[in-house]
């Protein structure tokens, strides 16, 4: 059973080339039958909505409660779906305005499907041949598990001295797992079981709503549930595909209040194709938004390849991982730039006598580019991977779990800085990647897994004095075969 809604709007092209909009009032609870709200969850990670928050939805519910007088004038931004909406034109209202009225009359149209009595098997099916539909490169894409190799074209004549990030793409795709989910029935069956916060079939429905609201919903949900009929201003853009409603979902908020650095990089790789992800690249760039975080978090936790996969929180509601974001992708970073406590050691000098041979390409800029683009990642998880096996071969591999003192931020960040500080006084050049795991282990051998299981009693590691109490423990478990753990880190 369908439910048409129709409304009088003005009709927009704000700028030539963009899309058209649609300028109208809609009633709160009317606005939460037609526009979906595709919030991102562990589990569903496509949507690109932050979670409603309870307690904001509440605080706007009690703002228009508590007095009359209040009202909410900005408008909620929805974006309608290709061919989702019909646009009738008003000949006879247009001939009677103003020559320079801004806009056309016009009397929109669209249709909401009842599924109420559907059940989630359907209702996944239709998703799935929605998203097949709107995504058709999505098949020639790799899985989650599929590593993608695709690097970032770099201008010939990009700066090969300057100490600059890098160009990067902007993150890998994981929609095609999402897709392959949604048609997988022992998937389905295993997520209504888990789904115990019933997230499952209100996101499958909202997707498949004529159109999603971009920004907004936690006031369209607070003055929903008063049913007192609060109108709302509405921006309606036309013919929104998928891509350009999360293009403007990251720039609104972003400009407005920026989403969290963390919850951004989900939202780039989860929510767009390869396709997508490829063009947006230049406009997101134009309108602010870092990329070089996301591209290096993805790889990070996103790779079968990391040790760290799937262990980094990233603010999303039922995600189990739990290391800090901020200091992983300060680890990674440093790594990728070969840096150390150290200020006296130069990046060239050191990648050059020790990475340059092993690092793809013909020239040194050329090298310097692949490096920074990709080729970082494969030795950051090769040392990481070998500091991962090292404890487990000797029976402590508990340590690679949460709120032990290997896996806090201060414990890595300063164990990595030891052994990039070691590479860099070895001077010893890589012949290729499989070059350095011999490395990672001479240099890890003597350090034992009681150093980070005995108690640490100094607190405040992360301080500067901290940092170099835990800096030299590490170094002497590290040249030392007879370590005792008696370093003042372990008294009190």
């Amino acid at each position: 059973m369908k439910k048409t809604f129709s409304y009088f709007a003005q009709l927009v092209q704000q700028r030539p080339g963009s899309i058209k909009t649609v300028y109208f009032i809609a009633k709160a609870e009317e606005i939460k039958k037609w526009g979906g709200i595709p919030s991102k969850s562990a589990n569903y990670m496509r949507g690109f909505q932050r979670a409603l928050i309870k307690e904001h939805k509440t605080e706007i519910t009690k703002f228009f409660e508590t007095d009359g007088k209040n009202i909410s004038p900005t408008s909620i931004v929805a974006a309608f779906k290709p061919s989702a909406i019909t646009i009738k034109e008003l000949p006879e209202i247009k001939s009677s305005l103003p020559k320079d009225f801004v806009g056309e009359p016009v009397l929109i149209s669209f249709d909401v499907n009842d599924d109420k009595d559907s059940s989630v098997e359907d209702l996944a099916k239709k998703v799935a041949q929605n998203l097949r539909s709107s995504f058709k490169d999505i098949s020639s894409e790799p899985s989650d598990s599929e590593e993608s190799d695709e690097s970032a074209v770099v201008p010939d004549d990009a700066d090969d001295e300057s100490d600059e990030e890098g160009s990067l793409s902007l993150g890998n795709s994981h929609l095609k797992a999402f897709i392959e989910n949604l048609e997988n029935p022992d998937w389905i069956a295993k997520s209504k079981t888990e789904d115990t916060e019933g997230l499952l079939r209100p996101l499958l429905a909202d997707f498949l709503k004529p159109a999603t609201i971009v920004d907004g919903q936690h006031r369209t949900e607070g003055a929903a549930f008063l049913e007192q009929k609060i109108p709302f201003p509405v921006v309606g853009l036309i013919d929104a595909d998928w891509r350009e409603e999360v293009f403007q979902f990251v720039v609104i908020n972003q400009r407005a209040r920026p989403i969290k650095p963390e919850f951004l990089s989900a939202i780039i790789s989860s929510s767009l194709s390869k396709k997508d992800i490829d063009e947006l690249n230049n406009r997101l760039e134009q309108a602010g938004v870092d990329l070089l975080n996301t591209n290096i978090m993805d790889l990070v936790h996103g790779s079968a390849k990391s040790p760290f996969s799937g262990m980094i929180d990233f603010k999303i509601k039922g995600a189990k991982g739990q290391l800090k974001y901020s200091g992983i992708l300060s680890l990674a970073k440093r790594f990728r730039k070969l840096t150390t406590h150290d200020d006296e050691i130069r990046f060239k000098d050191f990648f050059k006598q020790v990475f340059l041979k092993s690092t793809s390409g013909t020239r040194y800029r050329d090298k310097r580019i692949n490096w920074l683009e990709r080729e970082w990642f494969l030795s950051f998880c090769v040392f990481w991977s070998t500091v991962k096996e090292h404890f487990e071969a000797k029976s402590y591999g508990h340590l690679w779990e949460y709120n032990t003192n290997l896996l806090k931020i201060v414990a890595l960040q300063e164990l990595q800085n030891l052994f990039i500080l070691w590479l860099n006084q070895q001077r010893e050049e890589l012949n290729s990647i499989d070059d350095l795991k011999p490395k990672v282990q001479r240099f890890i051998k003597n350090l034992n897994g009681s150093f980070f299981s005995d108690r640490w009693k100094k607190t405040s590691l992360q301080s500067e004095t901290g940092r170099k109490i835990l800096r030299r423990a590490l170094n002497n478990a590290l040249m030392q075969v007879d370590y005792k753990n008696d370093d003042d880190l372990f008294k009190d």
